[in-house]
Formats: structure tokens, C-alpha cells, sequence
């Protein structure tokens, strides 16, 4: 017999069968619905995450925090393991020192580098306004105030190769001692709108900690400098940020810490080094690491957030799964129904010559094509319901103000994946009413009534 008479066959066997093979076709198509769309909600999640992250960081970037690297450690944990752990976490700090960052800048790979110090700053006063909860970073002026990478990263996203960090005045330059460059999003806060009137004015940054019933008092700390220029609010990162050169910085932390000499013992917080190309990144992270520094990439932010992600979608995955294979319990009951509906017509075939094989092969179409409707409506139900639950996300989240997001996605190896999946479910869960039919004796199925 041939492939395609088999093929005519299990059709004709379905449509006879119109309510039963619809009902089974759609408890497949319910499982592989949830599926794609559960599995569509964790890889949009991952995208937006991953996305979000891509705008926030530059991937040729390169964080080197002052602590050595963490070690494995084994989960059968011992008194005396955990007491070395103590100690090696208590001893973990590593001071970045002026060599360490003149050898990593002689990477030939490193492009630029940040030596950078991030403090708090309780208020700031200009002509006689109050700003509170300001941000202050501290640069070392031997470096960059600004790396390539992020200049660029800006310019790519305004589509304007024309933009610039400064937008009045001048950048902090080398030997810059009372000095600072304040962000446009502060100066708009502050009610200021000619950015160049600012320039050459005092600004007064205090620094105060909290006071607790019966502890000593602590003198605020206060700090003035001159205003040399103002940072374009499209640069994010600095827009609402009060830049200082990093001994300003120091002097604040030190007084956080009740200790003048935070800087001298500490070092910077950390460095921000940039690598000429994505190729290098790893490299570098290599060569630093070397030198028992913690170093963070982009890539590996990203495979930790892959990593979660896959366990993520795993687990929403397991619910379509579930109720999968309840529908291949139901081809299961169907097909077996079948044969009992059709064993003396099956005797018939096989009286006139049709081989086990072919018997095997015509019940394996029908659950085959089973598999398909239900994968194809199950699919098609898993794009509308995340499209619906997508368009209502984001009508409430403007309704409060917020913007839209897009948490679902249906790349096409999903949609293809899970129409297969469905059609595998179907075709495994047939391999034994289709054994079973496949044996039938021709004679008993003949006198089959």
C-alpha cells in the first residue's frame, strides 16, 4: 500500500470521527498554547531584562571591584571550613593602587579607564536654594572623566554624532582641586535654565550623619567649590549627579567613615576600563583577574540573567507539559476506542494484504495529524493570549502613568518548536494503540462483531 493511499485513509478515519478527533485535537491544542505562551512570557521577561541592561551598560566595559575574587566552595561545609570562610571574607578587600591601574592601562587591549569614588551627599545650596539626596561621583583626573564608550553609546542612541557631556563650560581637568561639573537634571530640579550663569558660582555641599539617642554627636561635614560646567542630561548617568575630583570624594567618604585617611588606605571604589573591541573584553577580564581582582562584564551579567531566565521558562513550561500530556492520554483512549470501532475492518486489511507496518503507519498519521490541528490552533490561541494579556499590561501600566513594556515574545523557534512538540506528544502517545493494532489476528478480527 502506498504512502499516499495511507495518508487518504487516515483522513477519511478522522472526519468520520468529526467530535472526538475536535475534542482531542483541542485538549492538545490547550497544552501547547500554554506552553508557547508561557514559555513566550519568560524569553520576553529575559529580552526586556537583558535589553534594559544593554542600556544601561556599555558591552565593552569592564568593572574591577577592590576584592579578590570569590573562590568555590563546597556545599559539605565543615566547622573548620566555615571558620576559613570568615577569614578569607574578612581578609577579601584588595586596594586598587596607582600600579595596579598604570598596569592594567598598559593592557594593549584597554582603550580607556575610570578610577572612581561614589558618595552621598545630603544637600547642596546654590544661590541660596536646596537641593537634597544628591548623587556625587569622584574622578581620578590622572584618567577619564568620561570614557569613548559612553560618549558613543549616546551619540548612537540620539542618532547625533554631534553630542558632547559638556554642554556649558568646561570638563574637569587635571589639577582641578575645588572643582565640580553639575548634571542639567539637577540645575532644571534647582530652577536653573541658563546653564551659563551658574558657571564661576559657589555651590556648598553638606554631608550630614544621622543622629541616634545617645550616640556622640557628629559635626556636619561642609565642602565648597566652583561650578566649571554642566553635563547634558543625556547622559543619564551623570544628569542628576554632582562630578568632583576624586580627593572631594575622599574627604567625603572619609568623613562617613570617621576617617580622614579613607582614601590613602582604601583606594578607589572601583574602575571602569574600556576595551577597544567586544573581542577583547575577556582578555582584559583575564589579564585583571590574574592580579586577584573581583571583575565584572557585561557577558557575565547576561549569563547570570540567562541562567535564571532558563530556569525561569523550565518552570512555566512544566505547566503546559502537564496538561500536554493529559491530552496525550486522551489520543491514547481515542486511537485504542479506534481499534475496537475498527477491528474487523482492520481484519479486512490485513486479510487482503496489508502488512503490520501499514496498519502501524496508517494509525500513526491520524494521531500525526492530531498532533498538527491541535499544535497549529494551540499556537495560534498562544499568540492572541499573549497579545491580549500584553495590550492589557499596558493600557493599566499608562493608566498609571507608566510606560509601555512588551513581556511576551514569540520568536519563530517557539512557534515551530511547540507545533513539533505537540505532533511528537501525539505520535509517542499512539505507539502503543498502534502496536496493539498493528497485532490484531486477522481471522478473530474478522469475526469481530
Amino acid at each position: 500500500m502506498k504512502i499516499w493511499d495511507n495518508i487518504k485513509i487516515s483522513f477519511t478515519n478522522l472526519r468520520k470521527r468529526k467530535l472526538r478527533t475536535f475534542l482531542t485535537s483541542f485538549a492538545i491544542a490547550i497544552g501547547t498554547m500554554l506552553i508557547v505562551s508561557m514559555v513566550g512570557l519568560g524569553v520576553g521577561l529575559k529580552d526586556m531584562v537583558i535589553k534594559e541592561i544593554k542600556q544601561q551598560t556599555s558591552v565593552t566595559q569592564i568593572y574591577v571591584m577592590p576584592y579578590r575574587q570569590m573562590k568555590t566552595v563546597n556545599v559539605n561545609l565543615t566547622e573548620e571550613d566555615l571558620k576559613k570562610a570568615e577569614e578569607e571574607k574578612a581578609n577579601s578587600y584588595k586596594k586598587i593602587t596607582e600600579e595596579d591601574i598604570l598596569k592594567i592601562k598598559g593592557i594593549a587591549e584597554v582603550d580607556d579607564i575610570q578610577s572612581v569614588i561614589s558618595t552621598r551627599i545630603t544637600y547642596t545650596q546654590l544661590n541660596g536654594k536646596k537641593s537634597y539626596a544628591n548623587k556625587g561621583m569622584g574622578f581620578d583626573l590622572n584618567y577619564s572623566v568620561f570614557t569613548k564608550a559612553e560618549i558613543e553609546k549616546v551619540r548612537v542612541e540620539k542618532n547625533d554624532n554631534s553630542i558632547q557631556p559638556i554642554i556649558a563650560g568646561r570638563n574637569l581637568q587635571k589639577g582641578d582641586i575645588n572643582a565640580v561639573v553639575v548634571g542639567e537634571k539637577y540645575l532644571k530640579a534647582m530652577g536653573f535654565n541658563d546653564y551659563n550663569a551658574v558657571l564661576g558660582q559657589e555651590i556648598v555641599i553638606n554631608c550630614e550623619i544621622s543622629q541616634f539617642p545617645g550616640a556622640p554627636a557628629v559635626t556636619p561635614f561642609t565642602g565648597k567649590a566652583v561650578i566649571v560646567g554642566v553635563v547634558s542630561e543625556e547622559f543619564s548617568d551623570y544628569a542628576d549627579s554632582i562630578i568632583m575630583p576624586i580627593e572631594m570624594a575622599a574627604a567625603i567618604q572619609g568623613y562617613y567613615n570617621s576617617n580622614p585617611s579613607y582614601y590613602k588606605e582604601k583606594g578607589p571604589d572601583n574602575l571602569v576600563v574600556q576595551a577597544k573591541s567586544l573581542d577583547d573584553v575577556k582578555k582584559i577580564a583575564d589579564e585583571i583577574s590574574k592580579m586577584d581582582f573581583t571583575v565584572q562584564t557585561y557577558q557575565s551579567v547576561v549569563d547570570e540573567v540567562n541562567k535564571m531566565f532558563n530556569i525561569f521558562e523550565g518552570l512555566l513550561a512544566v505547566g503546559g507539559l502537564v496538561v500536554l500530556f493529559v491530552a496525550s492520554l486522551g489520543v491514547i483512549n481515542t486511537m485504542i476506542m479506534a481499534i475496537y470501532e475498527r477491528t474487523r475492518s482492520i481484519g479486512i486489511m490485513k486479510a487482503i494484504g496489508a502488512s503490520k507496518n501499514t496498519i502501524r503507519r496508517i494509525f500513526l498519521m491520524e494521531s500525526g495529524t492530531l498532533g498538527f490541528v491541535g499544535g497549529v490552533i494551540g499556537v495560534i490561541l498562544g499568540w492572541m493570549t499573549t497579545k491580549l494579556l500584553g495590550f492589557a499590561l499596558n493600557q493599566y501600566l499608562k493608566s498609571q502613568g507608566n510606560s509601555a513594556v512588551d513581556i511576551f515574545s514569540m520568536p519563530i523557534w517557539l512557534t515551530l518548536g511547540g507545533l513539533a512538540f505537540a505532533i511528537l506528544i501525539s505520535v509517542i502517545a499512539e505507539l502503543y494503540p498502534a502496536a496493539r493494532a498493528s497485532k490484531l489476528d486477522p481471522i478473530e478480527a474478522l469475526r469481530y462483531e
